[in-house]
């Protein structure tokens, strides 16, 4: 299968941990599957800055004291680059 790689950007504390999960998912010679793993807040708001990502996985415990805080930062920083589809925890 060729065609437009999914661009996926992972925030989380203990790297690999969802990483790994994904990966697994996407675990077939022909996956489209680009992930850029980060786990720190100024990691990821610079790699939000560079990369075009379609997808935001956010572990909600990398914005202590205050998650929700966390994700309208990370939303501010995308701005209008990615579709806003947000999913219930």
């Amino acid at each position: 299968m060729t065609g437009k790689k999914s661009r996926v950007l992972l925030a989380e504390s203990v790297p690999g941990e969802a990483a790994n999960g994904l990966c697994a998912l996407y675990a077939r010679p022909d996956s489209t599957l680009e992930l850029r793993s980060v786990a720190t807040l100024p990691t990821l708001v610079a790699t939000i800055e560079r990369a075009r990502t379609e997808a935001i996985f956010l572990e909600l415990s990398l914005g202590n004291p205050d998650p929700l805080e966390l994700v309208v930062f990370a939303d501010r920083a995308a701005a209008v680059r990615i579709p806003q589809h947000p999913l219930p925890a």
